[in-house]
């Protein structure tokens, strides 16, 4: 090997090492950068997640509701042919 190849060889690892430590800094860099952001994502995504459950818990509030207003409404319509019927047992209102 000549002189010159050694030294391109040597160029060649220096650079390696070089591109390496860079690659490093700027991904520590970038890590520190983007830790707020992160902390703040995580701080959205519960706030999702608990929002998320509210939601749930009101869809079914809803749903309970319904079907309670459903059977209420049934109930009264029972109760008001009943009171028809009585009404007209005793001739109160035409037939």
């Amino acid at each position: 090997m000549n002189n010159e190849q050694l030294l391109q060889a040597i160029s060649d690892m220096l650079d390696e090492k070089l591109d390496q430590k860079l690659d490093e800094k700027l991904d520590q860099k970038l890590d520190e950068k983007l830790q707020p952001v992160f902390m703040r994502l995580d701080v959205l995504e519960a706030r999702q997640n608990h929002m998320a459950q509210k939601l749930n818990d009101f869809q079914l509030e809803v749903r309970y509701s319904i079907r309670d207003i459903n059977k209420n409404i049934h109930k009264l319509q029972d109760e008001m042919e009943t009171v028809i019927t009585v009404l007209k047992m005793n001739q109160l209102i035409p037939q």
